[in-house]
C-alpha cells in the first residue's frame, strides 16, 4: 500500500511546452538587470549556470547555491544584493509568461483522487527554478499551493538535484521519511521522470503513454484508476543495482541536509510528540554509523577475501555517547563530510566489487551490494524520524 505520489508538473498537470516556454522565460530574465549587466551576456551566464545545476552531484549543495556561485560572480555582481531585484521579477514579470500554458483536463481531478485515497501529494517539477515560479505554474494549472497544500514542492531553495538523476528522487523519498515501495510516480517524459524513479524502485505511470507499452500508461483518468487500483511495488531486486545504491545514498545526503538546515538549538532537541530521537540524536546516530560501521566494512571487505563482520549494538550509543550534549550543526557537517567520502570510495569500485562477500555475524553470507542497500535502508528508517523530529516540515 502506499503513502505518497510524486507527480510531475509540466506537461502532466500544466500543459507547458518547454520549446516556447523557455525561450521566452530566459528572454525576459535576461533584461531584468539593466544597468548592471547586458542581456546577452545575463542569458549566456544563466545557461550556464542553468547547465551547472543540472550538472550537480554535491548533496550538501543546493541548486540555488550553485546557481548563485556560477551566476553571479561570472557577471561581478553580488547575489545578495539583487535578491529583491530577482524577488520583483518572479512577483511582477514571471506571471506574464501565463498565457504560454494553459490547464490540462482531467489534472485537477486527478489530484483529487489520490487525495481521496488518503495519499501525500507531492509536486515533483524538476527544480531549476524558484519556489515562487513553482507555485505561479501550480496556479496556472487550477491547483495553487494556498488551496491544496501540497506535502513538498521541489524548488531551487531546497533541493540538490536536478531531474534526471536518480538521487533527485532519492532525496525526495528521503525528505518524506518513504521507501520506495511507499511512494508512486506519474509524469509525461519516460526519460526524465519514469526511468530514475523506477530505478529505485517506485512504481510509475507514464501520462500519454499506450496502455499498451512498456509501462503502465494512459490519461489523467486512467492514471487516477491506476492509483485506486494500488501500484504494484517493483521487486527488491530489480533496485539493488550499483547505480540505485549510489543514487540513494547521495539523495538520503542531501535530504539530512534539507530536513536539518536552519534548526535552532531548541528545534536540534525536540523530541517528537508521539515518542522517538531528536534530529540531534538521530543525525549523531548516523553520523557513527557512518564513520564506525558502513566506511570501515568498506574497506574491510575491498581489503580481505570473504572478512567476517561484526554487528555492534548502535541503540546504546545514543546514552553512552551523550549524544543530547553534542553540536547539531557539527554532527551534521561531519555526517556530510564522511558521507562525501563514502561517495568517493564507491565511483572508484570496479563494477566486480560490487560483489565482493563477506561474512555477517547476524546476516550470515553477504555481499557488499547487499550491505550497502541495507544501509541505504537503514537511514531512511531514520530519515522518517527525523522528519517526525521537525516541528514544521516544508
Amino acid at each position: 500500500m502506499i503513502r505518497g505520489l510524486l507527480v510531475d508538473l509540466d506537461d502532466t498537470l500544466l500543459a507547458n511546452d518547454s520549446s516556447r516556454f523557455l525561450p521566452v522565460y530566459f528572454q525576459r530574465l535576461s533584461v531584468s538587470f539593466p544597468g548592471q549587466a547586458g542581456p546577452d551576456e545575463v542569458l549566456k551566464q544563466l545557461l550556464w549556470a542553468t547547465k551547472r545545476m543540472m550538472e550537480n552531484k554535491d548533496p550538501g549543495k543546493t541548486l540555488k547555491e550553485v546557481f548563485d556561485a556560477a551566476f553571479y560572480p561570472a557577471l561581478g555582481l553580488e547575489a545578495q544584493a539583487l535578491q529583491l531585484q530577482v524577488q520583483a521579477f518572479y512577483r511582477d514579470v514571471f506571471p506574464g509568461l501565463r498565457s504560454l500554458t494553459a490547464p490540462l483536463p482531467g489534472a485537477v481531478e486527478l489530484v483529487r483522487a489520490a487525495r481521496e485515497l488518503g495519499l501525500s501529494v507531492v509536486i515533483a517539477t524538476n527544480p531549476l527554478l524558484p519556489q515562487a515560479a513553482v507555485e505561479h505554474r501550480l496556479d496556472w494549472a487550477g491547483l495553487p499551493q494556498s488551496v491544496q497544500h501540497f506535502e513538498l514542492l521541489t524548488t531551487y531553495e531546497a533541493s540538490h538535484f536536478a531531474k534526471p538523476d536518480p538521487a533527485y528522487f532519492a532525496e525526495i523519498l528521503g525528505r518524506m521519511g518513504w521507501r520506495a515501495s511507499e511512494a508512486a510516480m506519474i509524469g509525461n517524459d519516460v526519460g526524465d521522470d519514469l526511468q530514475p524513479a523506477a530505478l529505485l524502485g517506485l512504481p510509475v505511470f507514464h501520462l500519454g503513454g499506450g496502455p499498451g507499452g512498456d509501462l503502465p500508461g494512459g490519461d489523467h483518468a486512467a492514471a487516477a484508476g491506476w492509483l485506486r487500483q494500488g501500484p504494484t511495488p517493483r521487486p527488491t531486486s530489480a533496485t539493488a543495482s550499483p547505480q540505485a545504491i549510489e543514487a540513494r545514498l547521495r539523495g538520503q545526503a542531501a535530504a539530512v541536509d534539507a530536513l536539518t538546515r536552519g534548526l535552532t538549538s531548541e528545534e536540534w532537541q525536540r523530541h517528537p510528540s508521539g515518542g522517538g530521537r531528536s534530529a540531534l540524536e538521530i543525525v549523531c546516530h548516523l553520523r557513527d554509523v557512518e564513520g564506525e560501521v558502513t566506511l570501515p566494512r568498506l574497506d574491510l571487505i575491498r581489503k580481505q577475501a570473504t572478512p567476517f563482520l561484526d554487528a555492534p549494538d548502535t541503540a546504546q550509543w545514543v546514552v553512552e555517547r551523550g549524544y543530547s550534549a553534542q553540536s547539531g550543526p557539527d554532527a551534521a557537517e561531519e555526517l556530510g563530510r564522511l558521507r562525501l567520502g563514502l561517495l568517493q570510495e564507491l565511483d572508484a569500485l570496479a563494477p566486480e566489487d560490487w560483489s565482493r562477500p563477506a561474512r555477517h555475524a547476524l546476516l550470515g553470507p553477504t555481499t557488499l551490494a547487499e550491505l550497502l542497500s541495507m544501509a541505504a535502508e537503514h537511514e531512511i528508517v531514520h530519515l522518517a524520524g527525523l522528519r517526525a523530529a521537525r516541528p514544521v516540515v516544508t
